[in-house]
């Protein structure tokens, strides 16, 4: 498992596991950076490849997406940009499943279909991986928002309803009063 990339439950992140002292695993962000411990029932190894439109995803969409642009062209092997690009082609492919608008599906669609080859330097594998991850990122905050939208909108029907039932229940009492 060392070396290996899992989700780390606790933080919401990707994680490569360094090491292991007792039960506890230590965990690198992928970018890099300060490193901590997890314990094994806060870890979670990813499910195979393309199995992400099959079931129901492990690792959110949108946390990769922020991991991936925390990335630093500099400090980012190109094996890790390949597994992050690997994880938002997935995630992407999904979204497309699950009808978007068509800008975002064509935008998606220009960018799955235009992948750079391993002959081209790592500058175009990381500016694809960046490009997927802002697309993932912007059409899942514009779902957020609208869901949100919606949530509020759902609220203030209930309260108007409620509202109504209140003032219909106070006639009804006065009325009924009023024959007393």
């Amino acid at each position: 498992m060392i070396g290996e990339v899992v989700w780390d439950v606790r933080r919401e992140v990707l994680a490569i596991v360094t090491g292991r002292l007792g039960r506890y695993w230590w965990l690198r962000p992928l970018g890099g950076g300060r490193e901590w411990n997890a314990g094994p029932d806060e870890v979670r190894s990813l499910p195979a490849p393309g199995t992400y439109g099959k079931e129901q995803a492990t690792v959110p969409a949108l946390p990769v997406a922020d991991d991936a642009l925390a990335c630093r062209l500099g400090t980012t092997t190109r094996e890790d940009m390949a597994y992050y690009t690997r994880l938002l082609r997935e995630q992407v492919e999904v979204l497309l499943g699950a009808g978007v608008p068509q800008e975002t599906a064509d935008a998606a669609r220009a960018l799955l279909d235009s992948p750079p080859s391993c002959e081209e330097p790592a500058f175009a594998a990381y500016a694809h991986m960046q490009d997927l991850a802002r697309l993932l990122r912007q059409h899942l905050r514009r779902e957020d928002e609208a869901s949100a939208a919606r949530c509020d909108a759902a609220k203030c029907e209930a309260a108007r309803h409620e509202a109504a039932r209140c003032e219909a229940a106070s006639y009804e009492a006065a009325r009924h009063e009023a024959a007393s």
